[in-house]
Order: C-alpha cells, then sequence, then structure tokens
C-alpha cells in the first residue's frame, strides 16, 4: 500500500475572480492529489480548483496571514502539519507582487507555533505573533520582532504568557473533561493557547488574547513582559482594536451559570446543547482600552462560534462560524444591527438548513468598493459579499441578497486580506491541497 504523506501549506496570492468547476461522470474514481486539469482532489473527496497564484510554504499548516502597512511584503504564521513532523513551526515572509519567500523566520526561544495571532505594527516596524510553546513546555509566550526597511525580521522580545485558572468559576455539578479532568485544569498545562493580537492604534501599546485564561492580557512593550488581564467571555478568540475601544470576539460565549448546562473545554465550562454538546451563545466583549475593563458584552445578534472580525465604516463586522453568519455590530450604538447569511446552497430535500457549513472564519474588506471578503473554511471558498448599494444604507435591517458569488481558494482558507496597493486578496489556506499519494510533486 502507498504511504500516504501530508503536503504543503499554501497561500493563494492575486485571487480575483471565481470559477466554477465542471461536472463529472458519476461514482468517478480519483487519486488524491494534483489532477491532470489542475484540479486538485483531497482526501474528503473535494476538488479544488484554486484560483490565483499558489505560494508553496512546506510542510505546514498556514493559519493566519498579516500584510505589512507599507512594503510589499506579508507574514504567514504556521503550524506543524503532523505531529511526526521535525520541521519546526515558523513565520514565512514573502513578496506580495512576485510571491517568493524571502525570509523564514524562527523566533529564538522555539517555533511552537499557534491557531492564530500575527499582525504588524502600524508603522511596520515591529511584528506580533502567538507561540504556544517554548522547549521547556513550562510556558506558551508573544514573540515580538523588529522589522528593518526592507522588511527582514530579527528578535526584539518573548513575552511570556502562562496559563492561571484563577478566571475560571467551577461549580459542584461541573462536568469532567478528557481523562476525568476537573473544571480549572487545562487540556496543556503550560499553555495558554495565545491567539488573536494586536497592537493599539499608536503602535506603544500591545495586547494578547489567551484562549485558555479567557482573557485578554497587556503585553508591555518596553518592560517585555505580560501586564493585567481581564476576563472576557469564555474561549476568546481574536481583537480588533478601535480607537480606544478592542472588541474581543468570544467562541465559547458567555460566562456559564450554576443552572446552565454546561461541557468541560480545555478548564472552563460552556453552556451548551444537551444533546450534541456544542456551544448555544456567541458573544462580543467591548473593552475601554484607558480604563481597561468590559463595559458590555454584546449577545444578542451574535451567532454560534464567532471568531474573525473586521471593520466596516462605523462597524464592526462578525463571522460566526457555526451559524453560517455575519453580524454588522454598530459602534455607536454597540448593538448588532444587521445579519448576512452566508449559508451554502446545498440542501437537504426536505430540510431547511444547508447540508454542511459553509464555516466562516476570517474577514476582509474593501471600504471603498464596499465589499466584504469572507473565507469559508469548509467550503474551500471565500465568500463575495455586498456590503451596502445604492438601494440600501449600511444600516437597513431590512434582508435583501448580499452574497454576489463564491471565489475557489485551496483546502480550508483560515485566514483572508486585502492587499489594497496591489488590488488582491491573499489567504491563507489551513490544510493547503490536503494529503496526496506520495510521490506526487
Amino acid at each position: 500500500m502507498k504511504r500516504l504523506n501530508p503536503l504543503a501549506g499554501l497561500v493563494a496570492l492575486g485571487v480575483a475572480s471565481s470559477a466554477i468547476a465542471a461536472g463529472s461522470e458519476p461514482f468517478p474514481t480519483f487519486v488524491p492529489g494534483p489532477q491532470k486539469n489542475s484540479s486538485y482532489i483531497v482526501a474528503s473527496g473535494q476538488v479544488l480548483t484554486p484560483a490565483g497564484k499558489q505560494i508553496n510554504l512546506g510542510e505546514a499548516r498556514a493559519k493566519s496571514v498579516a500584510l505589512h502597512p507599507t512594503l510589499p511584503l506579508a507574514a504567514v504564521l504556521t503550524i506543524s502539519n503532523w505531529s511526526g513532523n521535525p520541521a519546526p513551526s515558523t513565520v514565512q515572509v514573502f513578496n506580495t507582487i512576485t510571491g517568493a519567500v524571502v525570509q523564514t523566520y524562527t523566533p529564538p526561544a522555539s517555533a511552537s507555533g499557534s491557531f492564530l495571532g500575527i499582525t504588524f505594527s502600524p508603522d511596520g516596524t515591529k511584528l506580533m505573533f502567538s507561540q504556544d510553546e517554548e522547549p521547556t513546555y513550562t510556558t506558551s509566550y508573544i514573540a515580538v520582532a523588529d522589522v528593518d526597511k526592507v522588511g527582514h525580521l530579527t528578535n526584539y522580545a518573548e513575552v511570556s504568557v502562562p496559563p492561571t485558572n484563577k478566571f475560571i468559576t467551577c461549580f459542584p455539578n461541573s462536568p469532567l473533561g478528557n481523562y476525568a479532568a476537573p473544571c480549572g485544569v487545562f487540556y496543556t498545562a503550560y499553555s495558554s493557547n495565545p491567539s488573536g493580537v494586536a497592537f493599539s492604534e499608536n503602535g506603544r501599546s500591545a495586547y494578547a488574547i489567551l484562549n485558555a485564561n479567557n482573557t485578554l492580557a497587556q503585553i508591555d512593550l518596553t518592560s517585555k513582559t505580560e501586564g493585567t488581564q481581564i476576563r472576557v467571555g469564555n474561549a476568546p478568540h481574536s481583537i480588533l482594536i478601535d480607537g480606544h475601544t478592542a472588541y474581543i470576539s468570544n467562541e465559547g460565549g458567555r460566562v456559564a451559570k450554576e443552572s446552565d448546562f454546561t461541557i468541560y473545554s480545555d478548564g472552563t465550562e460552556i453552556v451548551a446543547d444537551q444533546v450534541n454538546g456544542s456551544s448555544t451563545t456567541g458573544t462580543v466583549s467591548v473593552v475601554d482600552l484607558d480604563t481597561f475593563k468590559v463595559v458590555k458584552t454584546i449577545e444578542e445578534g451574535i451567532g454560534l462560534h464567532p471568531t474573525g472580525m473586521a471593520q466596516y465604516g462605523r462597524g464592526i463586522l462578525v463571522a460566526n462560524t457555526n451559524s453560517d453568519t455575519l453580524s454588522l455590530i454598530n459602534t455607536d450604538t454597540q448593538r448588532v444591527v444587521r445579519t448576512i447569511d452566508l449559508g451554502l446552497p446545498i440542501k437537504v430535500p426536505g430540510e431547511h438548513t444547508a447540508a454542511y457549513g459553509a464555516a466562516p472564519d476570517s474577514i476582509a474588506v474593501d471600504e471603498k468598493a464596499g465589499i466584504a471578503y469572507v473565507a469559508l473554511f469548509k467550503a474551500n471558498a471565500i465568500a463575495v459579499v455586498k456590503l451596502q448599494d445604492c438601494d440600501h444604507e449600511q444600516w437597513d435591517p431590512e434582508p435583501h441578497e448580499s452574497v454576489l458569488g463564491m471565489i475557489p481558494v485551496a483546502y480550508a482558507p483560515s485566514s483572508v486580506v486585502f492587499d489594497k496597493r496591489n488590488h488582491q486578496l491573499i489567504v491563507a489556506n489551513d490544510k493547503g491541497i490536503g494529503t496526496t499519494i506520495a510521490g506526487f510533486p
């Protein structure tokens, strides 16, 4: 039997238009990997016909991408794609015009990678990204690199962000997790699961989401240490800063009460469905950065498993991964004013819902065109969403056609950014082109 090998993580560059795969004969037989017609077949049976230029990042999973504010460069946060892979999880920097990888950067402490969290400072002189662990397996950390005039990275700081359960509330009836782990005990004892990161608008302050701690942490760029942490929602994912306010998407929703039915998730009790165990709430925490306090928790109108966010005018778009929707928050009122359906047009006979989820997880906005580009993790596509037109104001809650079409990309898009200078999208594809038979290039 031929051995199966994981192939490269991919970044799509220059995605500009959609394509539609042609129909096929009933019950065809395929060999996973590249096909003669330039498509790819992955182990799930899905056919990939990615648009644009594909950049091979080697044996790694491309998790998140950040665009340099002035240079034609983008940085990709990767993580090792299988447990037996000796290659470190690195940050790869590539030229956004040519697609050439110009630097593979490994932070000195280690290169463990993370599932999310990479950003350039507003002036482009720093790059900050999350890392799950360091070599002694005692703590997770936030890496900060200096960026020189040509975009070359060198180490500036590695700020320890250890796990702590002091922000977790447990109850007498709290369920156990895997291996009988009680509430307040993490899956990984040394990691706070750092995820989304952000610089303040003036670049002088920095912030990190600590997913397992359920907190937002300050990062002191001068002393190179972790500052104050505050409790936000459960399993926080992403952070978006608008002036002196931060918005935090909470995948696990609101903090549980003793009367709630809950499930264990990395030490925290998540309000859950009693039948399938999935989370039943999603929230966005609003943080006043001057006082560093949560001033509001938005729940009404937020879907399930909120993840990626993007700014649009005086609004914040939130991707609700398990609801297949976008929520639009008016920052004047801190209320959801519009919900946009991103469900796939694939229906089960007799059912009102899609056969499987699209799973929106990342958003990029072309403000001038009034268009949002939304990564659909399970659909291997970017949804093109019209945010306003001549007949509908931005805050019009009335439903109308929003999704203009889909752009095919590679396997499991996890991050998308809009490169305004070159009028192109850059998409990190978590699973690249999937698993292929050994011997394929």
